[in-house]
């Protein structure tokens, strides 16, 4: 492990993020990314995700980010050469997200999962059903990623 973080999460990249005690814990595995890198591929990602760029970001109770080396092949394939993971933590009784959604089953308590990377088409994926509705990507029936490219992310590649 080359870094690991609890920071406050009071605001990132003047966003504030909640009246809740939240924090962001950030393990990073791959040479080169600092906290900051982290910090400020949450904000991006905010920016790109429908709910949570807003008021939604208040019904996250928890922040977990790692910075890794990517191996999987539909990410590799993007050019990504590490990937930020980014688990997100609903509440149990979300006040903006709605807490269940007929095509993604039952939202509220769900953990989020997103992989962020640079390369030669950054982007995110949202990674289970609930995390696509989230951020007002198509629901995949089958289960699989969904991809939102997202150009500002290539400052992760390295």
């Amino acid at each position: 492990m080359l870094g690991r973080f609890l920071v406050a999460a009071a605001m990132f990249g003047g966003m504030v993020v909640s009246a809740q005690a939240q924090t962001l814990a950030v393990d990073i595995k791959a040479r080169g990314f600092t906290k900051a890198d982290v910090e400020k591929a949450i904000d991006v990602f905010r920016q790109n995700c429908q709910s949570l760029g807003g008021k939604g970001w208040s019904d996250i109770s928890k922040v977990e980010a790692e910075v890794s080396e990517e191996y999987a092949p539909h990410r590799t394939a993007k050019g990504w050469k590490t990937t930020v993971f980014l688990k997100l933590r609903l509440s149990n009784d979300p006040k903006i997200i709605p807490a269940a959604d007929r095509d993604a089953g039952v939202i509220a308590g769900q953990t989020l999962h997103y992989a962020i990377g640079g390369g030669t088409s950054p982007g995110y994926f949202a990674t289970k059903r609930s995390s696509q509705l989230v951020c007002g990507l198509s629901v995949n029936d089958r289960g699989g990623d969904e991809f939102k490219a997202v150009p500002a992310f290539s400052f992760l590649e390295r």
